[in-house]
């Protein structure tokens, strides 16, 4: 059943958004009329083509894969079949009355970037020192209510922890792991200090978050490299020398 959504003015002006061309973009905006309250729609892509696209020649099932590998989609296997999950889906949509998804035995499937379902998000207890708060990739225990433990373990490595601190955007966090192993796996990430450097000089341009480049994207288009970061990132290095 096709549903009522919003846009926000945000969305247009999105790194990751603006760089997809525009009939993905519509594909997008369009799922959200189709995906049930906790952001899921089944993976098919002939009949999310009849919904949004009826009478169009285009290539929808190649658009859903740009979306996936943007860090936009996430794919889920459940009971009924295959997922499509909209990413961050509680800040597209502020739902007032939501009703739970029809869809059982919801599982990540991929890399395990993507978002856990609804279902599944672990409940950090008031006070608890997780609350708010990523762990760098080691086991912590975490009492819950009623004195029953539970293991945590972030997906996160300590190094591109330390890097994220520094990055001036706290926005898309999987997304940027995802860029990070990438480039890691292809050896092609620098010295965390050398992005740490370029990191903070990217920050002191002064600009607003909203105008900065998400993470992942800065990642993934080398941003490290750029003439005038390496430049601002040596005068900070030689700031903070001067200073120590």
């Amino acid at each position: 059943m096709a549903r009522i959504r919003t846009i926000k003015p945000e969305f247009w002006v999105d790194d990751q958004i603006v760089e997809l061309d525009y009939a993905t973009r519509l594909l997008f905006i369009g799922l959200w009329n189709f995906v049930d309250d906790d952001g899921y729609v089944e993976y098919k892509a002939k009949r999310i083509k009849m919904q949004i696209f009826p009478a169009d020649s285009l290539d929808v099932s190649g658009m859903l894969t740009n979306l996936i590998e943007s860090g936009r989609l996430a794919q889920f296997a459940s009971d009924q079949g295959d997922l499509l999950r909209v990413v961050n889906w509680d800040r597209h949509q502020k739902i007032s009355h939501p009703t739970a998804t029809r869809f059982t035995g919801i599982r990540a499937v991929g890399s395990g970037s993507a978002p856990e379902s609804s279902e599944s998000v672990a409940k950090f207890p008031d006070g608890s020192a997780l609350k708010g708060k990523e762990r760098k990739g080691r086991e912590v225990d975490m009492s819950t209510d009623g004195g029953r433990s539970d293991t945590l373990r972030s997906p996160y490595s300590d190094v591109f922890l330390d890097w994220w601190q520094v990055y001036p955007r706290k926005e898309s966090k999987g997304d940027a792991w995802k860029a990070w192993e990438q480039l890691r796996k292809s050896k092609q990430l620098p010295a965390v200090d050398d992005l740490k450097a370029a990191a903070k000089s990217y920050a002191a341009r002064g600009n607003e978050p909203q105008f900065l480049k998400l993470p992942g994207g800065w990642l993934r288009d080398r941003k490290w490299e750029d003439e005038g970061v390496q430049q601002t990132a040596k005068a900070l290095s030689e700031f903070d020398w001067m200073n120590s």
